[in-house]
């Protein structure tokens, strides 16, 4: 099993996707790389890490959309992409990860509805999405999970609300009627 963690370090600048060779690379288990300004888009070749199990990259400059390749990570289990400046929507291939226990992308800008298909991770996964520009509704199953929290996301009030306050951490949520 291979670890990585750089935390803190601040060395990488805009290049840091080039660090490291391929087999290093293909071994990882657990990347953590939070807090180091790193900064330019995901590369779509992280989703051909197939061993990998935790990716935290929280706390950067990382910009652009989250690819759509991370959902062949069949092993993930952990991924934090919080506070970055992400755009775009959340993948609806995510679902295809059937390991994860932990999403966080909070503080980012990602916008767009929160795809149907992350019905489909397990009941036990925490859902993290604060502060995000996140619309529209839930997907039916969320609301029933143990942990999923939203704060400044918008999206309309069905007439089954209150179940919401089940598995639904709603602070500081505006939910709108239609």
């Amino acid at each position: 099993m291979v670890y990585h963690e750089i935390a803190h370090h601040y060395r990488f600048g805009p290049d840091w996707t080039n660090e490291g060779g391929k087999e290093f690379l293909e071994s990882l288990v657990h990347l953590r790389m939070d807090s180091n300004e790193l900064a330019g888009p995901l590369p779509p070749a992280l989703g051909g890490l197939h061993n990998l199990e935790e990716l935290d990259l929280g706390y950067n400059h990382i910009s652009g959309e989250v690819p759509p390749e991370l959902g062949n990570l069949t092993n993930f289990g952990y991924l934090q992409l919080d506070v970055n400046q992400l755009t775009g929507a959340i993948p609806g291939e995510l679902g295809n990860l059937t390991s994860l226990q932990y999403l966080d992308f909070s503080y980012t800008g990602l916008t767009g509805p929160i795809p149907e298909e992350l019905n489909f991770l397990p009941s036990n996964t925490q859902i993290i999405l604060v502060d995000t520009d996140l619309t529209g509704p839930l997907p039916g199953g969320l609301p029933g999970r143990d942990t999923v929290a939203f704060r400044s996301f918008q999206i309309p009030c069905p007439d089954y609300a209150t179940s919401y306050s089940l598995g639904l951490e709603a602070r500081w949520t505006f939910l709108g009627g239609q």
